[in-house]
């Protein structure tokens, strides 16, 4: 009897390892599917801050090479979602979100009137994203020498 509970107490040991082990990789690959995520939007989230500062001034230079990439946000949402906490995952989902909305709004040749205002609003939590995927998607000395490079721009 002594032997089969041997056995059976390494069968139960060797399913809890086998299953932390699982635990363990599992969330490091969530980590870093949402770091590539992160470092790919966060990209795209500067050229979506360019094309709508066009708008809060009144510019209309929105298509071609001007018209802010969408795709990686629809692409990448899900990985962010998984990793990221839920008001930061939501504040940069709304910041696409409202990018899409503007992009919309420009493609259906409605009235443009009141676009700045909204423009305005996205150019906000867009910088608001850009700062939580620049902490979700890079760290120690790369986060610091991008922190600096954002704010050398900010000064010019």
């Amino acid at each position: 009897m002594g032997t089969a509970a041997i056995g059976l107490l390494g069968v139960v040991v060797g399913v809890l390892l086998g299953g932390g082990v699982q635990l363990l990789v599992s969330r490091q690959e969530r980590k870093a599917a949402s770091k590539r995520a992160a470092r790919l939007l966060f990209g795209d989230c500067q050229l979506c801050l360019d094309a709508v500062h066009w708008l809060t001034m009144g510019e209309r230079r929105w298509g071609g090479p001007n018209k802010p990439p969408l795709e990686g946000w629809r692409h990448h949402r899900e990985a962010l979602a998984g990793a990221m906490d839920g008001p930061a995952f939501q504040t940069v989902d709304g910041a696409f979100y409202r990018v899409a909305n503007l992009d919309a709004w420009v493609e259906s040749d409605a009235d443009l009137t009141e676009i700045e205002v909204d423009a305005e609003e996205t150019v906000r939590q867009l910088q608001e994203a850009r700062t939580l995927l620049l902490r979700e998607g890079f760290s120690g000395s790369e986060l610091e020498r991008m922190q600096r490079e954002m704010d050398s721009d900010r000064g010019r």
